[in-house]
């Protein structure tokens, strides 16, 4: 699909707000245009020094964004509650062009980081989290948000992983390849993707270990949601326990695991 003309624009008027509501409102799959933010709530949030975005192609409103500035860990950072863009238009690169134009209002606001929370069975956003933009994962939460019925979510919790990304942070460098041992690449994994597509889990003495993912967990979670809730429960259990213990994810290669550090 052609990109066409795409701007980021800032939403202040009630009608921009209204307009954005909706908008999310589909991206997420919910009949109700207040389900993910109310205009007058985006009204109100864009008016106190927030950050409240649309995105056009073609002058058209195809998603956005907003959050706001908080104080944690001894700086301020730009909590990204939201961003979400139509069918059709997520592969256009938009994600990365908001998440830059984040930072900017970030950095012309005085603060020193951004963060936002994602699902950590989500691959392609693992990857575009870690891998293209950078950011850094903090901690992870067992249902962060409670029970999400959406198109993404489908019921099956909300377990997240919490990451930061510094004004100044940077993509990594490409990840060596691990030596081959017998076909396979020489590591620990502690979760891994079964032949039936399920997750086998493992222990490991291993300084770093490995933990892969399903390809797309949420077509995943519309065939076959046991499967999907097998997969939840399995990366809590490996994964979230981990980084519980002081463990760390210091990437994913596109081999699709993360990478942890003991």
């Amino acid at each position: 699909m052609d990109p066409g003309q795409v701007e980021v624009v800032a939403i202040s008027t009630a009608d921009e707000c209204e307009r954005l509501a909706r908008v999310l409102a589909d991206v997420w799959g919910f009949y109700e245009s207040s389900a993910v933010a109310s205009t007058d709530t985006l009204c109100a949030m864009a008016r106190s020094d927030c950050y409240v975005t649309g995105v056009l192609v073609d002058g058209r409103l195809v998603g956005g964004a907003f959050g706001w500035p908080h104080h944690v860990d001894g700086e301020w950072r730009l909590h990204s509650h939201v961003v979400g863009f139509l069918d059709g238009f997520r592969a256009l690169g938009l994600g990365s062009l908001i998440k830059h134009h984040q930072r900017e209002f970030a950095r012309d606001a005085g603060l020193d980081s951004i963060e936002w929370t994602y699902d950590p069975l989500h691959a392609a956003n693992a990857r575009f989290n870690l891998a293209k933009l950078g950011a850094r994962v903090l901690s992870f939460h067992e249902d962060y948000y409670g029970t999400l019925d959406d198109a993404f979510s489908g019921g099956l919790g909300s377990d997240r992983f919490l990451v930061r990304w510094g004004l100044d942070d940077e993509p990594p460098l490409p990840a060596e390849v691990a030596p081959m041992e017998g076909g396979a690449p020489a590591r620990e994994t502690i979760l891994r993707v079964r032949g039936d597509g399920g997750p086998g889990t493992a222990t490991s003495q291993a300084s770093t270990v490995f933990a892969e993912l399903p390809v797309n967990i949420v077509n995943l979670r519309k065939r076959d949601k046991q499967l999907a809730a097998e997969w939840r429960d399995a990366f809590a259990a490996t994964v979230g326990r981990e980084l519980a213990a002081g463990a760390r994810v210091v990437g994913i290669g596109p081999e699709l695991a993360y990478e942890i550090e003991r």
